[in-house]
């Protein structure tokens, strides 16, 4: 690797400062005869130093002949990462080792670089010794070592980033001939001090100082370390011979923001000095996304276990992976009875077939929504409205919402609308309080119209107890049915209402336990009657009856007021032909008047 350094000088004819910044720098307090001496080792000192960049990576480092594809150096990290021993490896090429999962890759990458020269953040899947595959993000550049053409290459094993949470940036270049190619932040210093003698571009980008003013300064100088005891522990540990491998810490930056790190340190004796070699690898975004993950799933799981809609996870093959607690309690069944079930038997509606068609449509469309019936442990159906999401992951999230409420309210609304539309006069009546007493599960009803002087009410239709009743009359003082006036609208008392309302003793004769009612007017705003629904036990839905009352009274009162326009018509009609018939009397006896004798 010596004789390569030298090669490409020479090639390159390169003097400035980027050359000079390969040889370890001198801090300003150093004496002439060592800044003469470390010149001196500047060979040794750059052969050792490459080498130990190379063999304490903790990214998989490996180069390879450009002829032949065989392999003359992998570091440790690499050997570790694959599974395959350095023996076994150097000597022969990627192909040779089965290395790549798909040789359409390797075409790529060689093309690449014949055209444009350097790669950095190429995405592939490699294979371990043992046939398992990885995604890896690799960075690939041409050298010349010895004379001999080569590649060089860095990877690292992605997979469980990508997993995770796919937010990860293209990995930057991960071995580019030598230091300063590596993307994470190297120093070298001296143990003696703790002064820095050389750094490199990634130490630059981690902290923000550039390499040429950090040398000959601590990390301390630099304010990199938040704890000068930590920075103290960490060089008496290298003093002592000990080397420090993935440990995470805190590093301050020059603008003050602090980085997560993972260093691995390594102690390199050169002369009778001894160095560090600290590799840096930032790990703020990874945290960071870990943590944001962690939160994301905490209140994900909060949802799912609290949400009163029922969840379920199925996998693409129709298996339940997960339910919650609301999923578990529509079925009436533990969580372990119902995770492994295919959904033909969670779902009534269900078949092979069909099932294969929801799916199509939701791997094309991402989402569907529909009406099934899922079926309960013990036979029963009920009607769920249902929306399922295609996950990142292949699997579907399913929120089934019980809709058997509005089901029978939708059908209750049906039957009230044939109720109130199919007949009139005594017939309608009829009907309408024969369907409440059904539908609200009623013991009595009545529609009743308001008498002249408006303080009592006679029932036009009196249903009870299944059967057509006789009508009655009643006072409104004491009745519930006041407050219907008074508020004009529906009134209801789902119980007690005998006892609130003691004057009213027909509550009390009926044995009335609860009580709604709505008033009833004219066209004009004037008020006409009253319909009414009994109960001998609590009404158990109020809310029902409202919405029943609501939808029944306009036509009711509507029908009232056209009985009583068809009473006076009739009324007047017969007026006029009593009237008629006595002028057609009068007129005869006109006409023939009787003899008097």
């Amino acid at each position: 690797m010596r004789s390569a350094d030298k090669k490409n000088s020479r090639k390159t004819g390169t003097t400035d400062s980027a050359a000079r910044r390969r040889a370890p720098r001198p801090a300003p307090s150093r004496s002439a005869g060592a800044a003469t001496r470390l010149r001196e080792e500047s060979a040794e000192f750059a052969q050792l130093k490459l080498e130990s960049v190379f063999e304490t990576s903790p990214e998989p480092l490996a180069i390879s002949r450009v002829s032949d594809g065989a392999h003359i150096a992998v570091n440790q990290a690499w050997c570790e990462t694959t599974g395959h021993a350095r023996e076994q490896v150097i000597g022969r090429s990627a192909r040779q080792l089965g290395l790549w999962a798909d040789a359409k890759d390797r075409a790529r990458l060689l093309e690449w670089l014949d055209q444009h020269g350097p790669v950095s953040g190429f995405h592939t899947r490699f294979l371990r010794a043992d046939g398992s595959a990885m995604d890896i993000t690799l960075s690939c550049r041409r050298i010349v070592l010895d004379g001999e053409p080569c590649l060089t290459y860095a990877w690292r094993d992605s997979s469980n980033e990508r997993r995770i949470a796919r937010r990860i940036a293209a990995s930057e270049e991960r071995f580019s001939k030598a230091f300063y190619a590596v993307p994470d932040a190297i120093v070298i210093g001296r143990l003696e001090d703790g002064r820095i003698v050389e750094a490199n571009l990634g130490f630059e980008k981690l902290t923000g100082y550039r390499a040429e003013e950090a040398l000959g300064k601590t990390t301390l100088d630099l304010g990199m370390y938040p704890s000068p005891e930590l920075h103290e522990r960490m060089l008496r540990r290298l003093r002592d011979g000990r080397s420090i491998r993935d440990f995470e810490g805190f590093v301050r930056t020059r603008s003050g923001a602090q980085r997560v790190v993972r260093f691995s340190i390594e102690r390199l004796v050169l002369g009778d000095t001894d160095y560090g070699l600290a590799v840096m690898h930032d790990v703020t975004e990874e945290r960071a996304s870990a943590k944001a993950l962690a939160a994301t799933e905490r209140r994900y799981r909060a949802l799912f276990d609290h949400a009163h809609d029922a969840i379920a996870l199925i996998s693409p093959e129709g298996h339940v992976l997960e339910a919650n607690p609301a999923f578990c309690k529509v079925l009436g069944e533990p969580g372990e009875a119902i995770v492994g079930r295919s959904v033909l038997n969670v779902f009534a509606d269900s078949n092979p077939e069909r099932e294969a068609a929801r799916l199509a449509y939701l791997l094309e469309h991402g989402v569907s929504r529909g009406e099934r019936r899922v079926r309960r442990s013990n036979g029963s159906t009920f009607d769920v409205e249902v929306s399922a999401w295609l996950l990142p992951d292949g699997n579907i999230q399913t929120i089934a919402r019980d809709i058997s409420a509005r089901k029978r309210g939708e059908a209750l609304m049906r039957k009230a609308a044939r109720s109130i539309s199919a007949h009139t006069g005594t017939a309608f009546f009829r009907s309408v309080v024969q369907f409440l007493c059904e539908a609200l599960d009623a013991d009595m009803a009545f529609a009743g119209e308001l008498l002249p002087g408006g303080e009592r009410v006679r029932t036009l239709t009196f249903w009870r107890d299944g059967l057509l009743a006789e009508n009655f009359e009643y006072t409104l003082v004491g009745s519930p049915c006041v407050d219907a006036f008074d508020r004009k609208g529906v009134v209801v008392h789902p119980r007690d209402a005998a006892r609130l309302f003691p004057l009213d003793e027909g509550l009390a004769g009926l044995e009335v336990e609860g009580y709604a009612g709505t008033s009833l007017y004219r066209a004009n705003g004037d008020p006409l009657g009253i319909l009414v629904v009994l109960t001998r036990a609590p009404i158990e839905r109020p809310r029902l009856a409202e919405v029943l009352l609501e939808v029944c009274a306009a036509r009711t009162a509507a029908e009232i007021e056209r009985a009583r326009e068809d009473a006076g018509l009739r009324a007047r009609l017969a007026e006029l032909e009593a009237k008629s018939a006595k002028e057609r009397r009068n007129s005869a006896r006109a006409k023939h008047p009787v003899a008097r004798h």
